[in-house]
């Protein structure tokens, strides 16, 4: 995630960009987005069991993934045992 603040493409989005928190009420499970020029959402599944969950909207790319996803084609995603994702999401507007 450090090496995607380096280039200007995403910098605004993770040092700048509007936090929110996402599903913290899901156990085990860390989730918020970042909002600025890009809309990004950060999961990272904190248990041995698989977890499934509802994405805000339609996955843009997979930019960082713990299991080498390399994309998301529904509105829901199965996250691995300790698996993280950082996805780009595509804007609602």
């Amino acid at each position: 995630m450090i090496s995607l603040r380096k280039p200007p493409g995403y910098t605004n989005t993770l040092v700048y960009g509007k936090f929110e928190p996402y599903l913290a009420e899901v156990k085990n499970l860390l989730a918020y987005l970042r909002e600025a020029d890009k809309k990004l959402l950060i999961v990272a599944n904190y248990q041995s069991d698989t977890q499934r969950i509802k994405l805000p909207s339609q996955v843009k790319s997979v930019l960082l993934s713990s299991t080498g996803r390399s994309s998301v084609d529904s509105d829901e995603i199965e996250l691995a045992a300790y698996e993280f994702l950082l996805l780009e999401l595509r804007s609602c507007s």
